[in-house]
């Protein structure tokens, strides 16, 4: 039998030490982040509102410094809530996409991350372009469209 007295004695010593995993820093800054979501988030969900409004949808596009939404109404009803961040990850860091489901039983929504592929990794967020971001969102936009339509 393990002892596993001293591994919880190790665990609250150093909380955020976790057995078997290397000390990690991350390779990428805020103001990198801050940068990707102007240059790169914000127009791609400003094209989207602009398109999307041209076809008679109300879009709300908010960018802050963790995160980035999209939102789409039609007729005052959300249709979809879409949105990018940046976390840690192998690559240093990486963007995922965020999606709102609705269970059409229940109406309860729940926020799914997803990710952005380069391979068999998940994208780092300083290659992604704006034409990935559209492409992901039509995708899944389409998807949301088909299960409540």
């Amino acid at each position: 039998m393990s002892d596993w007295k001293a591994e919880l004695q190790s665990i609250l010593q150093n909380p955020t030490h976790k057995p078997g995993k290397e000390e990690y820093t991350p390779i990428f800054h805020m103001a990198e982040v801050r940068s990707f979501y102007d240059s790169v988030v914000r127009p791609a969900f400003v094209m989207l509102q602009a398109e999307m409004q041209r076809h008679g949808r109300e879009v709300a596009v908010e960018v802050g410094e963790a995160s980035a939404s999209l939102e789409v109404k039609k007729d005052g009803q959300a249709e979809m809530w879409y949105g990018v961040k940046v976390k840690t990850c192998q690559m240093g860091g990486c963007a995922l996409p965020l999606y709102e489901e609705r269970d059409s039983r229940t109406g309860r929504r729940k926020i799914i991350m997803g990710s952005f592929k380069a391979g068999d990794h998940e994208a780092s967020f300083r290659a992604l372009k704006q034409e990935e971001i559209i492409q992901d969102f039509l995708s899944r936009y389409t998807s949301e469209m088909a299960r409540h339509g």
